[in-house]
């Protein structure tokens, strides 16, 4: 794979949808355009990455995207079935495959990380002085150019949410998060601190839950680094504390975490709300969801939005797209910490993914990933599929 291509496909993701063209009723954003383009060009390569059994993290994706057009096909119809998982597909495995075909050696992995890293130091030009003035230049001059629109959400602590290069403060706070282990373990701490405040300036509360908890997991690996034991004591830890808040108090461990997790009471509250009604329409729906109707809710919940990417994926297609979307990342995420690594650069590399990845899924926890953000978490699963090879190759193992 050509970096060219992966570079253009990951500068994709950093534009807002409004560089797009209608296709009849299909909407077709440049990254989408750069998938397309990747598909056709290296079909046959991309054949070729099947590997690894059953239950590689290639075929679990795969299945998943399959899963998604049945769920689709038993809700709408074929007709809308096969526009809509098609583009589920170009979002969710053609992002994942390009990545993992261009980090094909240590030194394609080092160069991207530092593609995307590079390329969120730029956008504090943009969130600095959006967030301290309210103007955001870059999708001024944009929107001039697209005829697209742009527009603030609530203000918190009298600053502006920044929207960065993007049409969601969320999708800045999240992609921005994701890197900050990488530039810690990678290069220095003074860049994880100037990510932290990139992803910060989102003032957003899936982004403030993946620096904090990507913090604790920074400090620990420290404090801790010449203990074997540090993850499973930090494992012991976490239950004890979970226990404790469970006994102690008189709301659920969840009800604590997200009242923490979130900027206000309220905001934590709704999303427990959404969570309870969420998981009662995915029980309902076990197998095929409820597809892309509205979701059944008091009708006091005005709003559909749910704040939870992992229960949008039970709710929509059901309980097998979960256990097999979330069995992809699991098994990525399980078989390289479980790896003994010896290669002091791909160490890095594997404590600043792992934490990283660690990030994401609490922010998908908290908010739910869409355009960017989703295409963006694909990516990473791809970067961290390609790592895992390296690896392996590196102590040995061939598969």
């Amino acid at each position: 794979m050509n970096k060219l291509y992966v570079y253009f496909l990951t500068i994709a993701v950093f534009l807002p949808t409004s560089f797009s063209f209608a296709l009849g009723s299909l909407r077709l954003s440049s990254y989408r355009v750069v998938c397309i383009f990747i598909f056709i060009v290296f079909f046959s390569k991309i054949l070729k990455t099947f590997r690894g059994g059953f239950f590689s993290p290639q075929v679990l994706i795969c299945l998943y995207v399959f899963w998604v057009f049945l769920a689709i096909t038993v809700n709408h119809g074929v007709g809308y079935a096969i526009e809509a998982a098609g583009v589920h597909f170009l979002e969710t495995f053609v992002p994942f495959i390009a990545i993992f075909m261009y980090c094909s050696s240590t030194k394609n992995i080092y160069k991207y990380v530092r593609f995307i890293i590079l390329l969120l130091l730029l956008m504090l030009l943009v969130t600095i002085p959006e967030t301290l003035t309210g103007f955001n230049w870059f999708r001024t001059l944009t929107d001039a150019l697209t005829g697209g629109y742009h527009s603030h959400i609530d203000k918190r602590m009298g600053l502006t949410r920044s929207l960065g290069t993007f049409d969601h403060a969320i999708l800045l706070g999240v992609i921005s998060a994701s890197m900050i282990s990488m530039a810690f373990f990678v290069y220095s701490f003074k860049k994880a601190v100037v990510i932290s405040l990139c992803a910060a300036l989102s003032l957003s509360s899936g982004a403030m839950a993946s620096i904090s908890f990507q913090w604790i997991l920074i400090t620990w690996s420290k404090v801790f680094k010449r203990n074997s034991k540090k993850w499973m004591m930090f494992f012991i830890l976490f239950l004890v504390i979970y226990i404790s808040i469970d006994v102690l108090s008189n709301r659920t461990p969840l009800k604590v975490m997200l009242h923490y997790l979130t900027f206000s009471a309220h905001t934590a509250y709704w999303r427990i709300l959404i969570f309870e009604y969420g998981i009662q329409n995915a029980i309902s729906n076990p197998f095929f969801g409820i597809g892309y109707n509205d979701w059944v809710r008091p009708s006091w919940m005005l709003s559909g939005s749910m704040d939870n990417f992992w229960l949008v994926n039970m709710v929509r297609y059901g309980f097998p797209s979960f256990i097999l979307y979330a069995g992809s990342v699991l098994s990525i995420l399980v078989s390289l910490f479980r790896l003994k690594v010896e290669d002091p650069d791909l160490l890095k590399l594997r404590r600043g993914w792992l934490a990283g990845m660690a990030g994401l899924i609490v922010s998908a926890s908290t908010v739910h990933l869409w355009n960017n953000a989703y295409v963006f978490f694909n990516m990473y699963l791809g970067l961290g599929l390609a790592l895992l090879y390296q690896c392996k190759r590196s102590s040995g193992i061939n598969k």
